[in-house]
């Protein structure tokens, strides 16, 4: 797919519009059993044709807001006849059965699919810098017909315009590294060169006088347990402070302690953010008891969650999250900040052993290389009746990634194939991996056939991390996993088991019969 873009900027009157324009060379479309094989990522609404879609970046001028956008596709259209099928239904991993995909009415309409060629998702920022996330659907599909309809050469034109006071708040949080954008793909990289940063002097605990790369938020009871791993992380060249929730809760406002850590972590990123070390990392110390957490809202299908524990809430520090001011946050309606400034971690430890079991085991990761570091593992288990197995999502993993086999050990254990059971695991754990990935089923108390009593008897001296999309195993809130602690915390904080473990906090979801679902 071509791009290419034409700026155009117009000074009227105390105000600047920039209008731009990006063009597009659209693919012939290619599917495979009802499916689009393009590079593309797909349509995914339950029942509605699962259409290949171009995702767009629109990197804005700073102080500038996304006033219009329009399509403008050439006159000449390609037509094919192919049958596309309809979105499979999500499920929750954890939940049995099936829940069949039937087609929605879109599918008895004899007109195109999707009735509108762009959608507008949002603005977001990220470190300062603001960017539109725009949608374009260049592929159109008639259902009662099965003609996919396009046209090879397509224009996105938009036009933005100047804010004061947006400029403002931006330039309170630029980050003058640019480099941070490298990832993002934008098609305007130029105004990049359009922001600046302004220095700004707290008023509470940050200083401009002795910034940090990296913060640890704990209580005093905890603060002595700290001291080796901030020397660490010193020596390691990242520049390390630690402030106490009770200095927080007395120096900054907020309507619980939640929002209160928030302010902040903004005024910290706020406040380094021209020096030479702006702030990258927050380190939360403390299970949820400590370092409290922020319940946010969720919806697949029926499905609704207004409590779903999210330290991305900690992270991405644009808005409230909460914008109609209904105290549910993370709404679709709360302009929620889904990119974040700086990288969020916990240790969901209490006690003084707990925190020392934590801390041993990264610094043996980092320190102390070992054979299993190269050892990666694929765990898969049978999801439903279908059957659906968990070895098919894992294999897709593989075959999408750019993992160097000739790096890696790759081993699999997978139901599919007969060689996945707890014993299995245990004893691999036991022996040392350095990474697993797992897609099965999994509650707040067992996670691949292992429990917080297996957790606890782990006697491992190599230690990897875990990537689980099964349902609640990394339930870290006590309302939830009890005082016994959930699966992947007994994981982190027992003397053997893993380093670090990323999991879901409330459910993971599958689409039966296929490996598309929305956690692969």
């Amino acid at each position: 797919m071509k791009r290419n873009y034409i700026i155009l900027l117009l000074l009227v009157s105390s105000f600047m519009l920039m209008a731009e324009t990006i063009s597009f060379t659209i693919p012939e479309p290619q599917l495979e059993d009802g499916r689009f094989t393009n590079d593309l990522p797909v349509i995914l609404e339950s029942g509605k044709p699962q259409l290949a879609y171009i995702p767009v970046k629109i990197l804005l001028p700073m102080g500038h807001k996304l006033q219009e956008v329009e399509i403008i596709a050439s006159k000449q259209t390609q037509t094919i006849t192919e049958y596309v099928k309809p979105a499979p239904q999500m499920q929750p991993i954890s939940k049995p059965g099936i829940s069949k995909t039937s087609a929605t009415n879109v599918y008895e309409l004899d007109q195109v699919f999707p009735e509108n060629d762009f959608e507008i998702k949002n603005t977001q920022r990220y470190r300062g810098y603001d960017f539109a996330i725009i949608n374009i659907f260049p592929y159109r599909y008639n259902p009662v017909k099965q003609e996919i309809t396009y046209s090879r050469n397509l224009q996105l034109h938009w036009n933005s315009s100047f804010n004061q006071k947006l400029a403002t708040e931006q330039a309170k949080k630029v980050d003058e590294n640019r480099e941070v954008l490298d990832n993002f793909d934008f098609y305007n990289t130029a105004a990049i060169y359009s922001y600046e940063n302004e220095a700004i002097r707290s008023k509470n605990l940050p200083t401009l006088d002795d910034p940090y790369s990296m913060i640890v938020i704990t209580d005093s009871q905890r603060e002595a347990y700290f001291t080796d791993f901030i020397n660490w992380k010193e020596d390691q060249g990242v520049h390390t402070g630690l402030f106490l929730v009770e200095d927080i809760y007395s120096n900054y406002s907020g309507i619980d302690p939640q929002t209160q850590i928030r302010n902040f972590i903004i005024d910290a990123y706020e406040t380094y953010s021209s020096t030479s070390y702006p702030l990258e990392y927050v380190f939360l110390g403390g299970d949820d008891e400590i370092v409290p957490i922020r319940g946010c809202y969720g919806q697949v299908g029926g499905t609704v969650d207004y409590s779903i524990p999210t330290d991305m809430y900690y992270g991405c520090l644009d808005g409230d999250w909460d914008a109609d001011g209904d105290g549910i946050y993370g709404e679709p309606n709360d302009n929620v900040d889904f990119f974040s400034e700086v990288a969020v971690g916990r240790i969901p430890a209490e006690t003084e052993e707990e925190f020392t079991n934590f801390f041993n085991k990264n610094y043996n990761y980092v320190d102390t290389p070992m054979v299993s570091n190269d050892i990666a593992y694929m765990f898969g288990e049978n999801l439903d009746d279908y059957p659906t197995w968990g070895g098919d999502y894992k294999d897709q993993v593989l075959a999408d990634c750019s993992i160097d086999e000739d790096g890696y050990l790759i081993g699999k254990l997978y139901e599919r194939d007969g060689t996945y059971s707890a014993a299995a695991i245990k004893d691999l754990i036991n022996s040392g991996v350095g990474i697993i990935n797992h897609m099965g089923h999994s509650n707040e108390t067992v996670v691949f056939g292992q429990s917080p009593g297996n957790a606890q008897q782990y006697y491992n001296t190599e230690y990897g991390f875990v990537y689980s999309q099964g349902c609640y195993p990394a339930a870290f809130d006590t309302a939830t996993s009890g005082s016994g602690e959930s699966v992947a915390e007994n994981m982190v904080i027992a003397s053997g088991g893993f380093y670090a473990f990323v999991g879901n906090t409330r459910y993971g979801w599958y689409s039966p019969g296929n490996v598309w679902g929305a956690s692969r």
